[in-house]
């Protein structure tokens, strides 16, 4: 490869980290996704073998992505033949209330992954989020500059939530299951989408979708403050913004073999089938 083609390969226009298991279920790797979407590449051979060393070492991947996408010894799986996980398996959350505005923080939580199964009642009140993954820690404090943010806040990825059991029992929307970690392009989406998939004759019926507008970089370092007020940031953890929407937009449990899927554009896709 000469010097010209390898530079065209160290960078890569969108850079996915994923977790992953093998057939074998010997252990969750983690990987980054081929531009296509087709493949796997193992981390595991450059001594990243969980997501947080990821998320240690992202500005490496950053600029090396291409190489090690594009490169002769690199360790491939086609992505039909691994079951992905989420890309931080185990997270603590912070979830801000659309309406009251009150902050909830929760326990380290197992997240589903992409291909997960999602319940029957659990459909019937998913919604599109969208959260920013903590690369760094931040000490609380009630002042942080926006340079000091955006430098910790190192990527995005999709969020499919629904109502869960709150600190104060009470229900509160939170994150369920998500998407790949995409730390390429910093920037946030426009939109998101939430699209329901049922396996019915009747075309009309057969698909429904919602948009609406994608949390912005100065909501998720409005979220982020907040946050500091009580509490310390760490590595791996999601600031997590559910858009309002119209609350007509509630649906009724799907039927078993339907699909929820979120969408964005430059994020790709999170797809959830209901049991």
């Amino acid at each position: 490869m000469n010097g010209s083609a390898e530079r065209s390969h160290t960078a890569l226009s969108a850079l996915r980290l994923v977790s992953f298991v093998t057939h074998e279920r010997d252990a969750v790797h983690v990987g980054l996704l081929t531009p296509n979407a087709e493949q796997v590449i193992d981390l595991s051979p450059l001594g990243i073998t969980d997501a947080h060393e990821a998320l240690e070492q992202i500005d490496l991947l950053r600029r090396t992505a291409g190489a090690i996408v594009h490169g002769a010894a690199r360790t491939a799986f086609d992505v039909k033949r691994v079951h992905l996980v989420a890309p931080v398996p185990l997270a603590r959350s912070v979830v801000q209330d659309a309406h009251s505005g009150a902050l909830e923080f929760a326990d380290p939580a197992t997240l589903h992954g992409p291909g997960d199964h999602l319940g029957r009642a659990e459909s019937a009140h998913a919604r599109a989020g969208l959260a920013a993954v903590v690369g760094a820690t931040i000490q609380a404090t009630e002042t942080c500059s926006d340079n000091t943010l955006a430098l910790a806040l190192i990527g995005t990825l999709l969020v499919l939530g629904w109502p869960q059991p709150g600190s104060d029992g009470d229900s509160i929307l939170r994150p369920g299951a998500v998407g790949p970690f995409v730390a390429v392009p910093r920037r946030a989406p426009a939109t998101l989408e939430l699209r329901r998939v049922t396996p019915v004759i009747d075309p009309v019926q057969s698909e429904r979708a919602t948009s609406c507008a994608a949390p912005t970089q100065a909501n998720f370092f409005a979220l982020a403050r907040a946050a500091l007020r009580s509490h310390t940031l760490r590595p791996g953890d999601l600031l997590t913004i559910f858009p309002v929407i119209d609350m007509a937009t509630e649906h009724s449990p799907m039927l078993p073999g339907s699909w929820v899927r979120v969408s964005a554009p430059g994020q790709g896709t999170l797809s959830l089938a209901v049991r």
